[in-house]
């Protein structure tokens, strides 16, 4: 059975719709992922070519790509999964890896098969998801298709064709792209490991003080259609994340949850996180962050969710005193208490919450 049929997917192939080139993208990536890419076409017989301003080059011993090596240079590499269809990487940072497909190339329901098998592919080989949203969007976090691998098969998504009915859709547990991009979170420091009492005493209060509705452990189902779990350290190790809907002081209602980070000889950490994805959804200046050019702006939309999770955290602390607070995109762990020392550095990248002997410091972001 094919991943997708042409006759329920159609319409995100017209190129009209979605321009001739739509754009693919895996997040969270390393030079190491690129290199699992550059590997598997060639274990599959892809073929790899490296062009250097339009020029064929050969690539490097190792597969070490240059990324940004040529300034003003578009360097890109080429891969054909089967002789009709090509797909050229963009390498513009081993933090993303981007590319394109022509969708001339993908007009046949044998043409979108080979194109979900290779998305399939590349997806398993990183054990990440594979979005191809429309050409030129300015954000990874409306894709009409893409490879999950939470259910290991490529599956449709929102897209754009309803996107202006969809922005009230930030609450949906089931539009997964809700949940893409990475976390925005408020990651708490709370003291050595293993601690169950004080996790269970910071998890309680996050979600009282956020407001959050519901404590759900699954998103592949709306509220409405699962039971409500309880809000405890031993749903947390039994599901990995909890999640509910929370109100923002903006009005709006997004997705949200939680997760434990407990080091094995280091501290537990309690993370309170927003899907980007989600807050995508209410707020278009979010666009690509943090893998776009154009991040030197997001401190306007960044600002006011920090200060209402920094509101948040000074709450927990009058119940959890905690060792720091960190806010920003996926902090949990970029330092610790005792690392931090006298304190961050300016300018700074994210936001802190520094306990300093009469109460709790916050520092917002300077950038």
């Amino acid at each position: 059975m094919p991943d997708l049929l042409w006759d329920d997917i159609w319409e995100f192939l017209d190129l009209d719709l979605n321009g001739r080139l739509p754009d693919g993208h895996v997040s969270h990536t390393t030079a190491a992922d690129w290199r699992a890419v550059v590997a598997l076409s060639r274990c599959r017989g892809w073929g790899v070519e490296l062009f250097e301003g339009g020029e064929p080059v050969p690539l490097p011993e190792g597969d070490e790509l240059p990324f940004h090596r040529v300034r003003d240079v578009c360097v890109t590499m080429s891969v054909s999964p089967v002789p009709d269809i090509h797909v050229n990487f963009f390498l513009n940072s081993p933090r993303s890896i981007d590319f394109d497909v022509d969708l001339r190339e993908v007009q046949t329901q044998e043409r979108l098969d080979q194109l979900c098998d290779f998305l399939r592919e590349v997806g398993r080989e990183l054990g990440k998801r594979v979005l191809i949203t429309p050409e030129g969007a300015s954000n990874y976090f409306h894709p009409f298709m893409g490879y999950d691998p939470e259910v290991d098969r490529v599956v449709a998504m929102s897209g754009t064709a309803d996107r202006e009915t969809a922005v009230g859709d930030a609450a949906a547990f089931t539009l997964a792209d809700n949940w893409h991009g990475g976390f925005y979170e408020l990651a708490l420091e709370l003291g050595g490991a293993g601690d169950d009492e004080r996790l269970r005493r910071a998890l309680v209060a996050v979600w009282r003080i956020a407001g959050v509705v519901g404590c759900y452990a699954n998103r592949q189902s709306e509220p409405s259609a699962q039971d409500v779990v309880p809000c405890t350290v031993e749903s947390l190790e039994r599901f990995g994340h909890l999640r509910g809907v929370v109100e923002l002081p903006s009005g709006d209602r997004l997705v949200c949850g939680a997760v434990a980070v407990r080091e094995e000889h280091g501290a537990d950490w309690l993370d309170f996180y927003l899907p980007l994805g989600a807050l995508g959804r209410v707020d278009g200046r979010v666009g690509g962050y943090p893998f776009l050019p154009d991040d030197d702006d997001s401190l306007a939309w960044r600002r006011p969710v920090d200060d209402w999770l920094a509101s948040v955290g000074r709450r927990v602390y009058d119940e959890v005193d905690f060792r720091l607070g960190l806010i920003g995109f996926e902090v949990s762990g970029d330092t610790s208490a005792e690392k931090l020392g006298r304190g961050p550095t300016s300018p700074r990248r994210i936001a802190y919450l520094v306990p300093d002997g009469e109460g709790l410091r916050y520092l917002p972001a300077e950038r």
